[in-house]
């Protein structure tokens, strides 16, 4: 079973991935697309961080995503998935700044 959540705060789109075992067990990925076209796949089990291509970011809109439209319902989902993502968001975003040179 899987479970996508589509969101976006500022310049960057998300996507909660979670994927379930057959005893329950969740497994998290967030899947970010940045303003210049490049796309990660954070994986939160591995605790690894993949480049995905165009074509592989894309791919996730030809499953069910769930529109999530303000950061209460973010957290939720986060909260849910076993994510603190505020904390999680923080260092996303200073690694963003760096990577633009800010």
């Amino acid at each position: 079973m899987n479970n996508n959540y589509l969101f976006r705060i500022g310049p960057l789109m998300f996507i909660l991935n979670v994927q379930h075992s057959s005893i329950g067990y969740g497994y998290p990925r967030i899947f970010i697309s940045f303003p210049d076209c490049s796309y990660v796949n954070l994986d939160l089990t591995l605790g690894a961080l993949f480049p995905m291509s165009e074509a592989d970011w894309s791919s996730w809109f030809d499953n069910e995503l769930v529109s999530l439209y303000n950061i209460k319902d973010v957290n939720k989902k986060m909260e849910e998935a076993g994510i603190n993502w505020p904390e999680l968001e923080k260092v996303i975003f200073e690694f963003y700044r760096e990577y633009k040179g800010e």
